[in-house]
């Protein structure tokens, strides 16, 4: 089969209206089960309308409990209801994704290009770039709702001290006005907040609770009427993609991604009705992505440490002392010229990553020769080959195994 097959086949689909609709990025009309939250957060944010700067808003719960999607759903509505009846004041809105903008610079950059001010992608000091964003804002008197999305990924990264200078901004950029709203699956994240950051938030909390069984069979349903054609689903497969939703914490994106990648694969296989066994094809697959997904976003130090397991495990050692993977550890960084964490430091690592479940460790007691850890990978080493092959410090090495293993 040509491409031209291939691309003919997808343009007449035998299971799908619109797939996008399954996306996490689409807002929907209504958001079931989440009337309260929306009008908690209306209700903050309807100041605006007035001219006046709504307070900061934490809304925190787990993923998938639809905390963007409402913060969406409800500053567009704000957007669009300011446009009909000329607010004394304008409104702005922009969202940030901090997981993707993890600095500082990339923050203040994402802030400028939400009030159409343009700066270099890289080149200025952070001072520089917020003296711009400031300047920019004392001429254009509005009222800024900036959403700061995954803000505990940010705050880990870089600390707590930048939300404390984006906080103070309002000292600064009279006539206009500014206001946050933090997006949080760290339900004790403003509790361990600084209390001078603490202070100068003075937010409102909104909480957002994990999804009923039942509740997630509202949202698929409601999205699969408009994703999907006319029986292309089993009665069984909206219940079994939200029950598994509800197993993993509630979680909506999960349940949305199950029955779309569900529907694709029945798709791929050339049927004109998802099943049951599509949604367990599609849970390996996405268990698979995920892998990978934290793998990527883990420190390089990290990153080094699995790679050691990985090249071990193609060698036939299913296990690893610490002193082996230490021993490994060095090996890499000598070869790559990198500068080496302390022997603690690793510890805490291997510690991390047994949390994480991509390794397990067993603590053995080894006589008077005293006491050392045997470390297992739980993942396949293909995963994390394919995980670090982009990586620009170890992808020449991912690139040497890949050649004798994958090949």
């Amino acid at each position: 089969m040509d491409l031209s097959d291939i691309f003919n086949k997808a343009n007449k689909s035998k299971i799908f209206i619109d797939r996008s609709y399954l996306r996490p990025d689409y807002i929907p009309k209504e958001l079931p089960h989440r009337e309260d939250m929306i009008n908690g957060m209306g209700m903050i944010l309807a100041s605006a309308l007035s001219g006046s700067r709504p307070s900061n808003v934490f809304a925190f719960g787990m993923t998938g409990t639809g905390k963007t999607a409402v913060a969406k759903y409800v500053t567009n509505a704000l957007l669009e209801h300011s446009s009909k009846i000329k607010t004394p004041i304008p409104i702005a809105v922009k969202l940030i994704n901090t997981r993707e903008n993890d600095t500082s610079y990339r923050v203040l950059a994402e802030m400028a290009s939400g009030i159409n001010l343009k700066v270099p992608f890289t080149g200025l000091s952070v001072a520089e770039l917020r003296a711009r964003v400031i300047s920019a804002l004392r001429t254009r008197n509005i009222i800024y709702i900036v959403i700061l999305d995954e803000i505990d990924s940010m705050i880990k990264k870089i600390g707590d001290s930048f939300l404390y200078q984006i906080t103070r901004m309002n000292e600064e950029i009279n006539p206009s006005q500014m206001s946050i709203i933090g997006i949080t699956n760290d339900i004790q994240l403003s509790d361990n907040l600084d209390p001078r950051i603490k202070s100068s938030l003075d937010d409102e909390q909104i909480f957002f609770p994990q999804y009923k069984a039942e509740e997630l069979q509202d949202i698929l349903s409601q999205r699969a009427r408009v994703a999907f054609l006319p029986d292309a689903l089993d009665n069984d497969v909206i219940p079994y993609c939200a029950a598994i939703g509800a197993r993993e914490h509630g979680d909506a994106r999960r349940s949305l991604d199950l029955l779309r990648r569900a529907g694709e694969i029945a798709e791929r296989k050339g049927k004109n009705k998802v099943t049951k066994d599509d949604v367990e094809d599609a849970r390996e697959s996405l268990d698979n992505d995920r892998i990978v997904d934290a793998i990527k976003s883990l420190t390089f130090d990290s990153k080094v440490l699995l790679l050691v397991m990985a090249m071990s495990k193609i060698r036939g050692r299913d296990k690893l002392t610490s002193g082996e993977l230490y021993a490994g550890y060095e090996g890499i960084m000598n070869e790559i010229k990198g500068q080496r964490l302390t022997e603690r430091r690793l510890t805490e690592l291997v510690n991390f990553l047994e949390m994480s479940n991509l390794i397990s460790a067993n603590l053995i007691s080894e006589g008077r020769g005293g006491r050392t850890k045997h470390i297992y990978l739980k993942t396949e080493p293909k995963r994390i080959l394919q995980s670090l092959s982009d990586d620009p410090q170890l992808g020449d090495i991912v690139n040497m195994i890949n050649g004798n293993y994958l090949a």
